[in-house]
């Protein structure tokens, strides 16, 4: 993915003409900024999902900036849940089902700042998670490299984005 605004106009018309490039819309580029600000430096593979499933986001004819930031934050909190869930699928199902709600409120009516989205969707579900180890009805799983204790975390912080588009 190249910002426009790096390239002649010339090119950027060969490109999409040969499909072998398409411009952004407004909402992708928030998601791709970021994606390339804060996503990378949470997770590579978290990155590089997500610029696929936005690259599959343009084939589609008309696909919403609901529609596609849920994309790339999902490939994110499929593998929170997995990560502190596989043991217990059905529980790790329920949590992610909850997220899916919540997201939509999110959108709805707090915020469309895909970083923001982000931060809040990670949160929610790790307080899911912690609520169902706290209710007893599942074991985490903790490998060495996972994260023990969610008190310890420190605050995320929120990304610097500057926009290529302006």
């Amino acid at each position: 993915m190249l910002a426009t605004s790096t390239v002649d106009c010339v090119t950027v018309q060969h490109l999409m003409l040969t499909k072998q490039g398409f411009p952004l819309t407004q909402e992708m580029d928030d998601v791709l900024d970021v994606m390339e600000a804060w996503g990378r430096k949470k997770n590579v593979c978290w990155h590089k999902e997500a610029l696929r499933a936005l690259e599959t986001s343009m084939d589609e004819a008309m696909i919403s900036a609901k529609d596609m930031c849920k994309r790339c934050i999902s490939v994110q909190v499929r593998r929170i849940i997995f990560e502190r869930m596989r043991l217990n699928p059905a529980v790790g199902l329920s949590v992610c089902s909850e997220w899916v709600k919540a997201f939509k409120d999110l959108f709805d009516c707090r915020t469309r700042c895909c970083c923001e989205l982000c931060i809040r969707s990670f949160e929610h579900v790790k307080i899911c998670i912690s609520q169902a180890v706290r209710c007893g009805v599942l074991t985490p799983c903790v490998d060495s490299d996972s994260e023990v204790n969610n008190e310890e975390e420190e605050a995320p912080v929120l990304p610097v984005v500057v926009s290529s588009s302006d």
